[in-house]
């Protein structure tokens, strides 16, 4: 019980700072704000270009990939937070009920 509640406690502090770390950051995308930083960068609606050999810059590609990542680490960190904060219930009652 130990554990799941140091666990909690790390994971939460895990997710403030991710949480943070994506607003903070900026990948220099026109549609990247702060109040969308749940999304991906590919759910975006895709800007019309004009010739279809222009790329992206290469650092604007890199921030994006970096963004996304931090992404999946924020929603793995809710997934975990969900799981541990269960679990930790379940803990309580069955020590409430054992009395």
């Amino acid at each position: 019980m130990t554990t799941t509640l140091l666990l909690l406690i790390f994971f939460s502090f895990t997710l403030k700072y991710l949480y943070q770390v994506l607003i903070k950051s900026n990948t220099g995308d026109i549609n990247d704000t702060n109040k969308n930083y749940w999304m991906f960068t590919y759910d975006f609606k895709a800007q019309k270009i004009k010739n279809i050999f222009d790329k992206e810059d290469a650092t604007l590609i890199k921030n994006k990939k970096k963004k996304n990542f931090i992404r999946v680490l924020l929603y793995l960190n809710v997934i975990l937070l969900f799981y541990l904060f269960n679990n930790f219930l379940t803990l309580i009652l069955i020590f409430s009920r054992g009395n």
